[in-house]
């Protein structure tokens, strides 16, 4: 009997430990709403002191791409802005720089795309396109059980003073210690 009394409390801690350390990972998140829908989000990983994000931009024809480096990740009161921004393709990951409009058609870029393939737009018009995935890294632990996160490219000095054209996504939802729950 005091066997138990001394194992029980030390295994519970144990377990207790492996819960807090854990990684989570949610793949093809729903998101509540997005400004753009050519921009989807991958994965969010939730690590015990970072949420790392992978999203995939389809791009037809000729396009730049840059980040506001005052992008910050929400979650209720806790705020937490990017720490890294860059370009992936299976394990290979390059950074890429703030606040700078880099072209995807650099030889340096190309390498990450996908293999072309065609789109074809609401009006039946078809464009020639690829894709290409980018992370994002936000520093910091998120509350406990959050559910939801929101992403949003403050990105006024970047765009210009209207801030017309930054992304964001509202109503992540993200599959954080609740492994039991569809998503």
């Amino acid at each position: 009997m005091k066997l138990f009394r001394y194992i029980l409390p030390i295994v519970f801690l144990f377990l207790s430990f492996l819960v807090v350390g854990q990684t989570i990972t949610t793949y093809y998140p729903k998101v509540d709403r997005q400004s753009r829908d050519y921009i989807h989000i991958m994965k969010v990983v939730v690590e015990p002191n970072q949420v790392y994000v992978v999203f995939r931009y389809n791009v037809l024809g000729n396009d730049k791409v840059g980040m506001g480096s005052q992008t910050s990740l929400r979650c209720g009161s806790f705020i937490s802005t990017i720490q890294q921004f860059g370009i992936l393709s299976d394990s290979i990951q390059r950074e890429l720089p703030f606040d700078k409009w880099i072209s995807l058609n650099a030889p340096e870029n190309v390498q990450y795309a996908s293999k072309p393939f065609i789109y074809v737009d609401e009006n039946g018009e078809k464009w020639n396109a690829r894709s290409y995935d980018f992370f994002m890294v936000f520093p910091g632990k998120l509350p406990e059980y959050a559910r939801k996160i929101s992403i949003y490219e403050n990105a006024e000095s970047f765009y210009g003073s209207d801030g017309s054209n930054p992304f964001n996504w509202e109503g992540i939802h993200i599959n954080n210690l609740h492994p039991e729950e569809e998503w």
